[in-house]
């Protein structure tokens, strides 16, 4: 199926000589880019898998129908030899290359971004669908007929890959959604700007296939280096800062002013060393400078210094992949490589980043993002003292020590808030596996889930009438209980398990 593209442009060709047949190329991604929102949000909803079935099976034989009707359009040719031989001249690899290129940078940055987002900023279900529905839109805009949306889209790329390719790099973690939209945006507008490169560098119509082969041979490189490679060669996502950087090498650019080009085309040298030296000026002041005006909390500062050398250098290819890659470390790449160097302080497996930071009397480890655990430090018994999901009760089972941030005033009970991040400490940090772990009825010491790492150093104090109550139910329906409590969105289902 996936095959049909190439093959009706070809047909088309043929059939319709002096016609151009790549605009057809945006009208399959626009197929696909409907399929993909349509199943999600209307198909899987509204029916049954053996309808989704046979609606798949009635969609297939109407594609089959629709090939062998185009089939029916093509001129007659009894002789085989009579087909049109390729007149144009036969692409170099230099010009391979370039394709390749294009195509590998934006597949591999459409799984390197849904990596970073999911990782590091939220994960939430479904959440890849943003990025490919993105990345197939590119496509439509690109290969259109009408050029006005991708030429203007194209020539502000590289203004938004130089100021939001380094902001992305440090985020801000208080603003999850906010970080999701910038690096949404980032990978539309590349990848616009280099299908649009991609669509410019096109051949004529008789070498039409193999330049969808040399496309499809780059898609599927840039999706083995970012799915398959980077998990094995980097312990942190290293993959997006440099598809990042790769972009800045390959997208369209043009002088913001006559003056500005005729500096570069003059003095190249002595515009790449004063740039070298302002860059590593500002790193300097960002190291060790007042941090009123470079430190972590003002970002704004160095923004303007970017944004001022980003009207100075793009245009001149070399001057801003330096510019891009001093602000990919400005923004926070300096912090990524710090821990990379330090020994077993980070590794990274297909299941993302998991990083040990020590802080001022504790030590925690973190998966992306999300602190997994915290070991407090200073003598044995605060190595031993359980925090974070764990903390020691007494007495009877559904009592918790709270200390300001477990307790749910409209429930006054602690249980609510188990996988919910509610509490002000670890809002953006609670586990889904906090709330399917099962009480046990012992009335010994013993260790529970709770939301919050400072639990474990607060008096213990009754919860809710209702999580007494439960404290005597059987183990399979406490279990049950826990996981409709923390599951406000499903309790119906969880309701009609019990």
């Amino acid at each position: 199926m996936s095959a049909q593209a190439p093959l009706i442009q070809r047909w088309f060709a043929l059939a319709q000589p002096g016609r151009n047949p790549y605009a057809l190329y945006a009208a399959s991604n626009l197929g696909s880019f409907a399929g993909l929102i349509a199943y999600p949000l209307l198909v899987e909803p509204a029916m049954t898998l053996h309808g989704q079935s046979l609606l798949w099976s009635l969609g297939y034989g109407l594609l089959a129908l629709l090939v062998v009707a185009c089939a029916t359009r093509l001129p007659a040719s009894r002789d085989p030899a009579a087909d049109p031989a390729p007149t144009s001249a036969v692409p170099g690899w230099r010009r391979i290359g370039y394709w390749v290129a294009l195509a590998a940078v934006p597949s591999g940055l459409v799984l390197a971004t849904s990596t970073y987002i999911t990782t590091d900023i939220v994960a939430m279900p479904l959440l890849w669908v943003l990025p490919l529905g993105l990345y197939l839109a590119s496509f439509i805009i690109a290969f259109a007929t009408r050029r006005g949306a991708a030429d203007t889209l194209t020539r502000i790329a590289p203004v938004t890959l130089l100021l939001f390719g380094g902001v992305i790099m440090g985020g801000y973690p208080e603003r999850p959604y906010s970080n999701v939209v910038v690096a949404l945006l980032l990978l539309f507008m590349v990848s616009v700007a280099l299908h649009t490169a991609m669509y410019r560098a096109r051949p004529a119509v008789d070498r039409l296939t193999g330049f969808y082969l040399w496309m499809a041979v780059g898609g599927a490189l840039g999706g083995v280096f970012a799915g398959i490679l980077a998990p094995v060669l980097f312990d942190w996502t290293y993959e997006y800062p440099l598809l990042i950087l790769a972009a800045g090498m390959l997208i369209p650019q043009q002088f913001i002013l006559p003056v500005i080009r005729d500096l570069w085309w003059r003095h190249p040298r002595a515009m790449l060393v004063a740039l070298a030296v302002v860059i590593g000026l500002v790193l300097e002041l960002r190291l060790v400078g007042p941090a009123a005006w470079f430190g972590e909390e003002r970002q704004g500062t160095v923004f303007l210094v970017i944004a001022a050398l980003g009207f100075l250098t793009i245009g001149a290819r070399t001057g801003f992949v330096l510019l891009l890659g001093g602000a990919l470390v400005l923004f926070g790449g300096y912090r990524a490589l710090s821990l990379s160097m330090e020994r077993d302080a980070r590794m990274r497996s297909y299941f993302g980043v998991y990083t040990v930071r020590d802080g001022a009397g504790y030590r925690e480890l973190d998966h992306g993002s999300t602190v997994h655990g915290i070991q407090l430090r200073g003598s044995a018994a605060r190595e031993r003292t359980p925090t974070t999901y764990y903390a020691p009760i007494r007495a009877s089972a559904g009592r918790c020590a709270p200390h300001r941030c477990c307790t749910d005033r409209r429930r006054g009970s602690a249980w609510s808030d188990w996988g919910r991040g509610r509490s002000p400490v670890m809002r953006s940090r609670a586990s889904a596996g906090a709330s399917t772990r099962s009480i046990r009825s012992s009335s010994a010491s013993r260790a529970i889930p709770a939301s919050s790492a400072i639990c474990a150093g607060a008096s213990p104090i009754p919860s809710s009438a209702s999580a007494t109550r439960a404290s005597a139910w059987p183990p399979r329906h406490r279990t049950a209980w826990t996981c409709w409590r923390s599951m406000p969105f499903r309790r119906t289902r969880f309701r009609r398990i019990c």
